[in-house]
C-alpha cells in the first residue's frame, strides 16, 4: 500500500463505505418490513394503535429507502477504480476526479426530502401538543390523545395526495387549478377516517345520525372559513412535485437547503394544523353538546355545557376579530401568520408574504381597517413628535419662569419674615 496515491486509497475506503453502509440499510429495512408484514400486530393493541404504528413504520421505510437509493445513485455507478499497485496510474486521478465532480453535480431527489420532512413532523407530533398561541384554536376541545390522533390522520391524508398527485403525473399548470379540490378531498378523508364512515348517533327523537354525512355538509363553510385561507399551499406542492424554488424572505430557496426545508416544514405544519381545525369546527356547530361526543372526544375541563358555551363564545370572537380587524392588518403588512409545532406546543409564526392582489379585493370595513392604519402611520409620528415638542415646552415654563418667579417670591417672603424677627427683637 505504500506505493498508493493518497487518492486511490480514498477512493477504496469509499467503496468499502458504501458496501458497509448499504449492508446496514438493507437490515434495518428488512426489519421494518417485517414489523409492517406482522400478521400478530393488530392483536397487539388497538386499531388507532396499530394505525399509528403503522404511519411511522411506513415513515421509517420511506426514509430508508431514500437513504439506499442516495447511497447507492452518488457511490453505487462508480466504484472504487482499478488499481495497479506498482505504478501511480494518472488515470485513477481522472476517475477519481470525475467520480467527486459528479457526486456534486447530481440533484436532490424529492421523494427523499419529502421523506424527511414527513419522519420530522412524526417526531413533532409526539411532544407536547398545547396551544401556546394565545388564541384559540378548535382542536383545544379535543383530549391529547385524540388531537394527537387527528393530526396524524390529516398528515397521512396530505401524503397520500402528495402521492396520488405524483403518480397521476399532473403538470404544473394542472395543479394551481386543482388546488381547491385538493384541499377540500384532504379536509373530506380526514374526517371520513378520524370519525369512521358509519358512525352514527341518536337524535332526540332516537332517530340514528350519521355524523360523517352531517359534518360534510358543512362543506361551504369549511371551505370560506379554513381551506382558502391557508397559505402557500399551492408552492407547497409544487416545490415537493417539480422541484420549483421557493420564495423565502424575497429570495429564492432550492428544494433540499436549509432555508427550504425550514420554509416547508412551516407550511406543513400550519397545512395539517388548519385541516384538524376544520374537522372539529362542524362538530362544535352539530353536536357540541352531545354527551357520546363529549365523553368520547372532549377534555375534562370541557365536559361541562356553560364550559363547551364558553368556549364557542371565544371561538366566535376569533372568527369576527380575524375577518374584521387580523385578516387586513396581516394583508396590509404583508404577512401571514403560520401555526407550526415548538418545543412547548403550537405556536405562532410570522411570515413575509406579498399580498398585493388581496389588498386590492379588500372593501367594507377590512378596506376600512386598512385605511386607519395608513392614517395611523401618516399621522402617529408627526403627533408625537408634536406633542414632545409642547411638552418640552410646557416643562421649559414650568422649571424656568414660573419655578423662577415662585422662587423670586419664596425667597421675598422669608426675607420680609426676617427682617419682621429682628425690628421685633431690636424693639425689645
Amino acid at each position: 500500500m505504500k506505493n498508493l496515491p493518497e487518492q486511490s486509497i480514498v477512493a477504496i475506503i469509499r467503496a468499502n463505505l458504501r458496501l458497509s453502509g448499504l449492508r446496514r440499510i438493507d437490515q434495518a429495512l428488512t426489519e421494518v418490513e417485517a414489523n409492517l408484514a406482522n400478521p400478530n400486530r393488530d392483536r397487539m393493541g388497538d386499531r388507532m394503535g396499530d394505525r399509528i404504528t403503522k404511519i411511522v413504520l411506513a415513515g421509517q421505510a420511506r426514509e430508508l429507502n431514500a437513504a439506499r437509493w442516495l447511497v447507492d445513485r452518488l457511490w453505487g455507478e462508480k466504484t472504487a477504480p482499478a488499481i495497479d499497485s506498482a505504478n501511480n496510474d494518472p488515470q485513477i486521478y481522472e476517475e477519481v476526479a470525475s467520480f467527486e465532480l459528479e457526486i456534486s453535480d447530481r440533484k436532490i431527489n424529492p421523494l427523499a426530502v419529502q421523506a424527511s420532512l414527513w419522519d420530522k413532523t412524526v417526531k413533532k407530533l409526539q411532544s407536547s401538543l398545547l396551544n401556546s398561541s394565545k388564541t384559540p384554536l378548535e382542536i383545544d376541545v379535543l383530549k391529547d390523545e385524540k388531537k394527537r390522533q387527528l393530526l396524524y390522520i390529516a398528515l397521512r391524508q396530505v401524503e397520500q395526495s402528495i402521492t396520488d398527485l405524483r403518480f397521476a403525473q399532473i403538470s404544473p399548470s394542472q395543479l394551481a387549478l386543482k388546488i381547491p379540490d385538493i384541499l377540500k378531498s384532504i379536509w373530506q378523508e380526514t374526517v371520513i377516517n378520524f370519525f369512521g364512515k358509519y358512525y352514527a348517533l341518536n337524535d332526540i327523537a332516537n332517530a340514528e345520525v350519521n355524523v360523517v354525512d352531517v359534518l360534510l355538509n358543512d362543506v361551504v363553510i369549511i371551505e370560506a372559513e379554513f381551506l382558502e385561507k391557508i397559505p402557500q399551499f399551492d408552492n407547497f406542492l409544487s416545490h415537493l412535485l417539480f422541484e420549483t424554488e421557493l420564495i423565502v424572505d424575497n429570495s429564492t430557496a432550492a428544494i433540499g437547503t436549509t432555508e427550504a426545508m425550514q420554509r416547508v416544514e412551516l407550511i406543513l405544519d400550519n397545512l395539517i394544523i388548519q385541516i384538524a381545525n376544520a374537522v372539529i369546527q362542524p362538530l362544535l356547530n352539530n353536536f357540541a353538546n352531545t354527551e357520546e361526543i363529549k365523553q368520547n372526544f372532549y377534555r375534562y375541563n370541557l365536559l361541562a355545557t356553560r364550559e363547551i358555551e364558553r368556549f364557542r363564545n371565544d371561538l366566535s370572537w376569533k372568527y369576527r376579530l380575524e375577518k374584521y380587524i387580523t385578516d387586513p392588518q396581516l394583508i396590509f403588512e404583508s404577512r401571514h401568520m403560520l401555526l407550526t409545532f415548538a418545543d412547548r406546543g403550537i405556536k405562532r409564526v410570522s411570515i413575509y408574504t406579498p399580498r398585493n392582489q388581496e389588498l386590492q379585493n379588500l372593501e367594507g370595513v377590512q378596506l376600512a381597517v386598512t385605511l386607519v392604519l395608513e392614517l395611523q402611520d401618516a399621522i402617529a409620528p408627526r403627533l408625537k413628535s408634536a406633542i414632545a415638542f409642547i411638552g418640552s415646552g410646557f416643562v421649559y415654563v414650568l422649571t424656568n419662569v414660573i419655578g423662577r418667579g415662585i422662587g423670586l417670591i419664596g425667597r421675598g417672603v422669608l426675607q420680609g419674615i426676617g427682617n419682621a424677627w429682628q425690628d421685633s427683637r431690636t424693639k425689645k
